[in-house]
């Protein structure tokens, strides 16, 4: 005795007005039923399908989703609105409205988990005899997290005719319980559409079979357990060109 119990009542039909009483059954007979429970509804519409994220930068993300399946009877699907709740991870909320089945969120903080929660609301609905209407469907739940910003490329001093070593630091925040994957770092003589890139476990890199004399251009991005950034921006250096015996002797030759 005293134990609390938990029953699931399934197959319950979308906008009608249920209320719940229980009571023993023994092998000697039964219990009088308990006080009814004060009446509630059932949504008037099935959760919004198919949710998915696009577009996620630092700063921003774009959400859509699908129409319910199911309706009630006499739903009108045109005045279906869809309400959003954004939670991060200090635990502050903001909502907002729209009858579009996508929404973009700005202002966001980079490498920040978010959790969306977006239910489908329909304002119209009247039922007789309950005061409290739930309008609302089951929120469609789905947790994004905002890309970390790009590494900062720090000019290169390490530099000699054929190789060059190459540094940056690491973004401000990576995220909370976010671990770092590795870094992906990509270079070019300038103007070519010859890219190389290297992925590097560490903000270090040390490139090698560089040309004398000749301008390239690299970049970064970041790689963690949470997302990856853009690359950076583009960084310049130029090899240092060192005179060798048979091109000096070209020159005094030929001019």
């Amino acid at each position: 005795t005293g134990e609390d119990f938990e029953l699931e009542v399934e197959k319950l039909e979308l906008a009608k007005v249920y209320s719940f009483s229980v009571k023993y059954l023994t092998e000697v007979g039964t219990s009088p039923p308990s006080p009814t429970t004060a009446k509630f509804n059932t949504p008037p519409v099935s959760s919004p399908n198919h949710v998915t994220s696009e577009d996620v930068t630092t700063n921003s993300v774009k959400l859509t989703w699908g129409r319910p399946t199911f309706y009630a009877e006499g739903i009108v699907e045109a005045k279906i609105q869809y309400k959003i709740k954004v939670t991060d991870e200090a635990g502050q909320e903001n909502e907002v409205t729209t009858a579009d089945l996508e929404y973009s969120f700005d202002a966001l903080t980079d490498a920040t988990l978010y959790q969306f929660e977006i239910s489908a609301a329909y304002d119209d609905l009247d039922l007789p005899g309950i005061n409290d209407i739930n309008k609302e469907s089951t929120p469609a739940i789905m947790a994004v997290f905002s890309s970390p910003s790009p590494p900062a490329m720090i000019d290169p001093t390490e530099i000699y005719e054929h190789s060059a070593i190459v540094t940056w630091d690491p973004p401000d925040r990576l995220g909370t319980g976010v671990q770092l994957i590795h870094y992906v770092l990509e270079y070019s003589v300038s103007g070519s559409e010859d890219v190389k890139q290297i992925v590097v476990p560490e903000n270090r890199c040390e490139l090698t079979d560089l040309a004398m004399g000749n301008v390239y251009s690299f970049a970064a991005k970041i790689v963690t357990s949470g997302g990856k950034s853009v690359f950076s921006s583009l960084i310049p250096f130029t090899t240092i060109f060192t005179q060798t015996a048979m091109g000096q002797f070209r020159d005094e030759v030929y001019g």
